[in-house]
């Protein structure tokens, strides 16, 4: 079980994943298992390719900067984003963490 699992909703409707990567080890798939569509946000399109193919194309897979996200704002039950923030220059990353986790539902943990 992951770490992060202790901080997530156990079931919800979108679960965007920002800088997504290729999903490769169980624990961290089985942290969407609840969730009726994980959002998977990678900047590698080959990342993303496996990811689909991890998730067994249950989810939606989206090529972009992850400063950048097309998600609209309250709309997400949970949001994830591991091992990516620090890729964001350090300026810019309370500011992004804030945009990213705009697209959070109010009411959700």
């Amino acid at each position: 079980m992951s770490k992060a699992s202790n901080f997530i909703d156990k079931e919800g409707y979108y679960f965007p994943d920002a800088g997504s990567g290729p999903i490769g080890l169980r624990q961290y798939l089985d942290l969407s298992i609840g969730y009726f569509c994980r959002i998977c946000c990678d900047i590698s399109f080959v990342a993303l390719q496996q990811a689909q193919r991890n998730l067994n194309g249950n989810g939606l897979f989206i090529c972009c900067d992850i400063t950048n996200t097309p998600i609209k704002d309250d709309i997400c039950d949970a949001v994830i984003s591991q091992h990516v923030i620090y890729h964001i220059p350090k300026k810019q990353q309370k500011g992004q963490l804030k945009n990213y986790t705009g697209s959070q539902n109010p009411a959700a943990k």
